[in-house]
């Protein structure tokens, strides 16, 4: 299928340099260039977590440990 699209120029000058460097046409580089833009939206996003933290939650004494040290300091003397 034939479209027109409008391309930046120095955009365009970089997709015919490219091409001419690799021995391609520009259709070819402009259709993969598109391909992996679907590809790339298309993955699975993981999920991003909001930032549900508590400022001053922490003791001083926790500010500093690792999570498994303020873990084992919550369970007290259960262990």
């Amino acid at each position: 299928m034939k479209t027109t699209v409008e391309i930046n120029d120095a955009l365009l000058e970089e997709i015919k340099d490219l091409a001419h460097r690799e021995g391609c046409s520009m259709k070819s580089l402009l259709e993969e260039g598109l391909h992996e833009v679907l590809r790339s939206r298309s993955r699975v996003r993981p999920y991003i977590w909001r930032d549900a933290s508590v400022p001053g939650a922490l003791t001083a004494e926790a500010a500093n440990m690792t999570w498994q040290e303020i873990l084992d300091l919550s369970r007290g003397d259960r262990l």
